[in-house]
């Protein structure tokens, strides 16, 4: 009868295996995106649609099988849908669209413009008024400032309400120039950021030395000693070796008396 790889480890193992955990080990990969301007997250080549409140933010994607899970900076699931195969496909949740009402949207991109201070109420107010489409340029310009510190924004819009350069393509260059992009780990959200830290500030594991696992192959031995006391074996005298023919050493010499 086959013996399978488990049954093998069971009788190596004996008493030493340990059962299962009761928890299911989660193998899925989970990546970090930024909602468009246009309320999208990219991934393999495909879009798929988040909650349109959540322009500009970094969030976090759990990628399994056959779905694809969107979730908020308070790691709530927000979205999911089905893993397209295929390129350049784009999928839309209704629930995730813009409200219909005008009025809400630009109320909801004010409230996101507040972050900036008065500098970001001014530039927003300024775009609406001089751009020509004012509305979209402000979802588009939200991505951008995302990945800048606070200050460079403020620094940015204020230059661009100083010379009346709005927009987002006057905006990139000046934060091309005077700003500074945040590092990948500045992007997660606060409470990201703190569960990062937690972990990078741990106990550290100092390397031993090997005299330090010395007491390990001692009570091994001692292990080994006690088994072949509780089970002695009998000790029989070595039997010699059967004489192999042709052997002078065996045999008397010719003529000896």
């Amino acid at each position: 009868m086959h013996r399978g790889p488990s049954d093998t480890a069971t009788n190596c193992q004996g008493n030493r295996q340990v059962p299962l955990p009761t928890i299911r080990f989660d193998t899925a990969q989970v990546i970090y995106r930024m909602v468009d301007s246009e309320g999208f997250i990219n991934y393999s080549n495909n879009r798929y649609s988040a909650p349109w409140r959540l322009l500009g933010q970094m969030l976090p994607v759990r990628i399994l099988e056959d779905q694809l899970q969107i979730y908020n900076s308070h790691i709530e699931l927000v979205a999911t849908h089905n893993l397209m195969r295929g390129k350049n496909a784009k999928q839309t949740h209704p629930d995730h669209v813009p409200p219909k009402d005008h009025q809400e949207q630009l109320t909801i991109l004010r409230q996101k413009y507040s972050h900036w201070g008065q500098s970001g109420l001014e530039y927003f107010d300024g775009l609406l008024g001089k751009c020509r489409y004012g509305k979209h340029e402000a979802q588009r310009i939200l991505s951008l400032l995302h990945g800048y510190p606070q200050k460079d924004g403020i620094c940015a819009m204020q230059r661009g309400i100083q010379y009346h350069a709005l927009g987002y393509q006057s905006l990139e260059r000046i934060l091309a120039h005077f700003g500074t992009p945040k590092a990948n780990w500045e992007l997660l959200s606060e409470r990201e950021q703190q569960t990062l830290q937690q972990l990078t500030e741990s106990t550290r594991v100092e390397a031993r030395r090997s005299k330090e696992y010395q007491q390990l192959i001692d009570q091994e031995n001692q292990d080994q000693q006690h088994e072949q006391t509780d089970h002695p074996h009998t000790d029989q005298p070595p039997s010699e070796d059967p004489p192999v023919p042709g052997d002078t050493e065996n045999q008397d010499e010719p003529g000896a008396t």
